[in-house]
């Protein structure tokens, strides 16, 4: 990602600097749900993933990108959910490592790949999209509290 970012525009060390706090940010969510639920919500891989994600786009197309993808993860693990989840076709527990995902983990990986796509290939749209659910979300605030 350090190599594309360098070739594609001049090295900036803020979006370097913005791309490492973000990342940071991320993981320190997914360590405290792991720290509460006692669960992991977020994988190693995910985080690398996010990395290579922020380091490639602006801050706010990653930040787009990462929602989208919390969107579609959430849709797409609800309707799996719903059909009786899926059941693995390989035996996980000859891993290399000690880690083995749960019964019911759904990989949140592609769904990040599919939105980083999406902001990738239609920026104009995605925030016009999110531009316009931030506003009418900022109304409604408004209109409940004053």
């Amino acid at each position: 990602a350090l190599l594309f970012h360098s070739i594609t525009s001049h090295f900036d060390w803020i979006s370097i600097l913005t791309s490492i706090l973000f990342v940071w940010v991320v993981w320190a969510i997914g360590w405290l749900y792991a720290r509460f639920t006692h669960k992991d919500g977020l994988g190693f891989g995910d985080i690398k993933l996010l990395a290579m994600i922020s380091m490639a786009l602006p801050f706010s197309q990653a930040l787009l990108a990462l929602m989208l993808g919390c969107i579609q993860g959430i849709a797409g693990g609800l309707f799996i959910l719903s059909r009786g989840g899926h059941h693995a076709t390989t035996d996980l527990s000859s891993s290399k490592d000690d880690w083995v995902p749960p019964k019911n983990a759904i990989p949140f990986g592609p769904f990040l790949i599919l939105g980083t796509f999406e902001i990738v290939f239609f920026p104009e749209f995605f925030s016009s999209l999110f531009q316009s659910l931030v506003g009418r979300f900022n109304s409604l605030l408004l209109s409940l509290f004053f």
